[in-house]
């Protein structure tokens, strides 16, 4: 299906989109539990650009384009700041927090089997 470089890529993007998407998810959550307006709409607007590129990268072959990846990058750099100020980073590492459950090599076949 894929060529080795173009391989690396779909799981580098792939693995930025499900990150940034389930921290956002979970700050989400943080700024309604605190009724954080300003953060619930950033969140938002950021939650709703991660799904369209990640939309966009399941008619991609899985992969993303520049500027979104430059997003992405930015974005969970971002994440990962804000989530070594919170307790749960006391328990375990972002990456860590933020994997599926069934196992990245679980989670990139299931993502491969939607290309189709």
């Amino acid at each position: 299906m894929f060529g080795l470089g173009k391989k690396k890529k779909f799981e580098q993007h792939q693995r930025l989109l499900y990150q940034c998407q389930r921290f956002g998810e979970f700050a989400l959550e943080l700024a309604e539990e605190n009724a954080d307006a300003d953060q619930i709409e950033f969140w938002q607007a950021k939650l709703g650009r991660i799904t369209k590129v990640r939309d966009g990268s399941l008619r991609k072959d899985g992969l993303i384009d520049k500027n979104d990846e430059f997003f992405l990058d930015a974005l969970r750099d971002k994440c990962e700041d804000m989530f070594y100020k919170t307790e749960l980073s006391k328990q375990q590492s972002f990456d860590d927090s933020f994997a599926p459950d069934e196992g990245w090599e679980a989670y990139l076949e299931d993502v491969k089997e939607k290309l189709g």
